[in-house]
């Protein structure tokens, strides 16, 4: 308690403010930019991170240093050491509810936004204040000039990802083949699929699946013409630069959790009475309701109808 005590109050006079945040998730850490920025806007303290993805802060110019670990060893003695000196100016970018009976803590937050549940524990963070969200990504002059010269596109295109990660819920996916109907009618644009290599693969685009790593697809998110993605990282992540999103969103969690200026939401018609659900095991309903009841044609009419807008 005394070491606690003694290191908020350096902190405080130093005008720091520690926020870690380890984990494999890649949207909830890219939602930490959004936090910060609005962290750097109403208080003025120099941000130090520990995290496990650097990619995501570099340049940024609301942090002041960036610690980062791969040995997931030495995050896990940090993890615990660092629980022990958390306060008000060491913090975790974490929920601090635990999961229930198999449902996302998200549920308890009554479609709070992401980025602000895992900070609404921060004393001088107000999360009522901060609901207009939108992450942040920045990139060096010298980068851009090396991704130019790289990614040379001759013609606009739109990006396309066919699955979403099921290690955390089997509940976000639509039915992959599915997209093979929406990109053929959707022709007058190319199409570009990214994701994981083992990721259904959709006729009729251009394959970059598992060839980008993070600051690279950031790159070609930020030249693309429009998203078509499942709830996700790639939702956050098109949020840093305002490019129209067009998600595929099943009955897990409210739009409300996920959702940017950018953000367009294509959801069944006929909202399933489990809808949300917040299960992060199988759906229990036959046929998968809230999924199924959306066709390939739902879908090309919205994205032509928005497109409009």
């Amino acid at each position: 308690m005394f070491i606690k005590n003694f290191l908020n109050k350096i902190l405080n006079k130093k005008k720091l403010l520690i926020i870690y945040r380890f984990g494999s998730s890649l949207g909830d850490q890219l939602c930490l930019t959004a936090v910060i920025k609005n962290l750097n806007k109403d208080f003025n303290y120099k941000i130090i991170l520990f995290v496990s993805y650097p990619q995501f802060f570099l340049n940024n110019p609301n942090i002041y240093k960036i610690f980062y670990f791969r040995n997931l060893f030495i995050i896990k003695i940090l993890n615990k050491f660092f629980k022990i000196l958390k306060s008000d100016y060491f913090l975790e970018y974490s929920a601090i509810e635990n999961y229930d009976n198999n449902k996302y803590f998200i549920s308890k937050k009554k479609g709070q936004h992401l980025a602000n549940a895992h900070a609404s524990h921060f004393k001088f963070y107000d999360t009522k204040a901060n609901s207009d969200l939108s992450c942040e990504f920045f990139f060096s002059d010298q980068e851009i000039i090396l991704l130019e010269k790289k990614y040379n596109f001759k013609k606009k295109f739109a990006l396309v990802q066919s699955e979403s990660k099921v290690s955390f819920t089997p509940n976000k996916n639509w039915f992959p083949e599915r997209f093979n109907e929406v990109i053929k009618n959707i022709n007058f644009i190319d199409w570009i699929q990214i994701g994981p290599k083992n990721d259904y693969k959709i006729e009729g685009t251009i394959d970059m699946r598992s060839e980008l790593n993070i600051r690279e697809l950031a790159y070609i998110v930020s030249k693309s013409e429009f998203i078509l993605c499942l709830e996700g990282f790639l939702n956050h992540l098109a949020s840093c630069f305002q490019k129209k999103t067009f998600i595929i969103t099943s009955g897990f969690i409210p739009s409300s959790v996920i959702s940017y200026k950018n953000s367009y939401f294509i959801k069944s018609k006929n909202k399933p009475f489990c809808d949300p659900c917040y299960l992060l095991t199988k759906c229990p309903i036959d046929n998968y309701p809230c999924m199924n009841n959306i066709s390939s044609i739902d879908v090309i009419d919205f994205i032509r109808t928005n497109l409009k807008d």
